[in-house]
């Protein structure tokens, strides 16, 4: 079994109910969140080695790619230093899904992921915001895409509050090799 999507149709089914919801507030259908958190971390030294951690707010960071299933556990972490849909792309996860989609996604399932991901067959992301200005159907999609993916993000809320640590500097000792 590849550790985040599971190829078991039973297991998977359990966790698209989990997801689902006949209210129509969530997506059916639904095996896994896939978001990324950033963690701060104290300037690496070299300082030239630092300026590969700068993120997008111009603080220190590695990201933490994770993919989530309906019970808030992860079931897929990567740590890196890219762009979402980069680090995505380079994943374990990503290449065996791709090769192998049918295994990984019984009964039509999928992922769900925010605007930084590709869409793809088996990942879905929402509609930009320049399509959904006129169009209430997209933007109830998107409500209702954004009501899902909070699994993800209520799981990376349950990480900080036990793991403390993270949300505060985090010291790395010497060079480190980060791929991705």
């Amino acid at each position: 079994m590849l550790l985040g999507v599971s190829s078991d149709p039973v297991r998977s089914n359990a966790i698209a109910i989990g997801f689902g919801s006949n209210t129509g507030d969530r997506l059916n259908s639904v095996i896994g969140a896939v978001d990324v958190k950033y963690l701060i971390i104290h300037q690496p030294s070299p300082p030239t080695v630092g300026a590969m951690f700068r993120d997008r707010k111009n603080n220190y960071s590695v990201k933490l790619t994770a993919l989530c299933d309906s019970a808030l556990r992860f079931t897929y972490i990567k740590v890196g230093r890219t762009h979402d849909a980069a680090a995505f792309r380079s994943s374990d996860i990503a290449s065996k899904i791709h090769r192998h989609p049918g295994s990984h996604f019984p009964d039509n399932t999928f992922m769900i992921g925010d605007s930084a991901y590709p869409l793809g067959p088996n990942l879905i992301t929402p509609f930009p915001e320049s399509q959904c200005v006129l169009d209430s159907c997209k933007r109830t999609f998107n409500r209702v895409h954004s009501l899902t993916k909070m699994a993800i993000e209520r799981a990376f809320g349950v990480l900080l509050a036990r793991w403390r640590f993270t949300s505060k500097y985090i010291y790395m000792l010497g060079q480190i090799k980060l791929t991705g």
